[in-house]
């Protein structure tokens, strides 16, 4: 029952069928009739599946509720009733990612057909994840990778030997603006914070010289909701993640796992004696970053590193 506008007409217009294939559509029919062919084109699919309301197209739920399901070692429910809804839950999130599929493979055919497909680049991003059950939690929000750690998939026809390839250097949103334009061989008018990942895309370039990126809960405004008293910061580097927690008072380290040895994320080494080292550097890490991005979140000091609290340095 989706409704959508188109420019400034106020009258709504009907999808008809399942949300996404009618979203595709869409964006289908205006790049052959609604666009001006003798001009590039930039066209963003924004999909809502997979997220509540938990619908997926009837055969699909019906082909998932017939499959057994291999559940991360990281899930977890309070009880067979709990554990019964998440199954559930995740059966049809895996039915809406399917659909989602399918209908990236039916763009990717349109494209052949239309002959676009060696002079047309795909992005595939997310703006968050799913728990499903992992941690005995759902939806998004944690900094959990089933959250955080989401897809970044391009394919890029103009540079087919890098076809496979996966690059490990986490990345964030921040680069998204400046490698889009990079792709497009457009140089961004002003500087950009996030790093042009055309580069490591196209294979002229292995990684990104950097320690690793940020990520964050900016807040929660709704009363009693998880994060509404107290939200997280973390730093997310090659093999590990540093996480810290806390309200307008100054944030503490919350977690700290190894990425490379826990990738579900089973095993919090914060009081581990043998990662103190690392534990600091990340610590000073994610401040650094803090003070590159002019955040206003106040972090308090730890592991022998100066906390960062830039609402005093206003009032100075």
């Amino acid at each position: 029952d989706t409704l959508y506008f188109e420019d400034d007409n106020p009258a709504p217009r009907r999808i008809n069928g399942y949300q996404t294939d009618g979203l595709f559509d869409i964006s289908m029919n205006y790049i052959t009739e609604g666009r001006d062919r003798s001009r590039p084109f930039y066209t963003v699919i924004s999909v809502e599946p997979p997220h509540p309301p938990m619908e997926a197209p009837e055969e699909l739920e019906q082909k998932w509720r017939e499959k057994e399901l291999h559940l991360p070692p990281n899930f977890s429910a309070a009880g067979d009733q709990q554990r019964e809804r998440f199954l559930e839950y995740r059966r049809i999130y895996y039915a809406m990612v399917e659909n989602l599929d399918m209908n990236v493979g039916r763009l990717r055919t349109f494209l052949e057909r239309e002959d676009l497909s060696e002079n047309t680049i795909l992005v595939f991003v997310s703006d968050h994840g799913d728990l499903c059950g992992s941690h005995g939690l759902l939806q998004k929000q944690q900094p959990f990778e089933e959250s955080v750690g989401i897809p970044l998939v391009i394919e890029d026809p103009t540079a087919p030997d890098s076809a496979g390839r996966t690059i490990e250097d986490p990345t964030n949103t921040e680069d998204l603006f400046p490698t889009i334009l990079g792709l497009a061989g457009l140089t961004p008018t002003n500087p950009l914070k996030g790093e042009d990942l055309t580069q490591l895309v196209r294979g002229t370039k292995n990684g990104l010289g950097r320690d690793g990126v940020m990520l964050e809960f900016v807040s929660e405004t709704r009363k009693g909701a998880v994060f509404h008293e107290a939200t997280w910061l973390a730093f997310r580097s090659r093999d590990f993640k540093y996480i810290v927690m806390g309200d307008i008072n100054g944030a503490e380290p919350h977690a700290f796992y190894d990425m490379a040895n826990d990738l579900y994320e089973t095993n919090n080494l914060l009081d581990d004696a043998g990662h103190q080292k690392e534990l600091k550097r990340h610590h000073q890490l994610l401040r650094n970053e803090m003070i590159r991005t002019g955040d206003h979140y106040v972090l308090k000091p730890a592991f022998g590193v100066e906390g960062l609290n830039v609402w005093q340095d206003l009032d100075r």
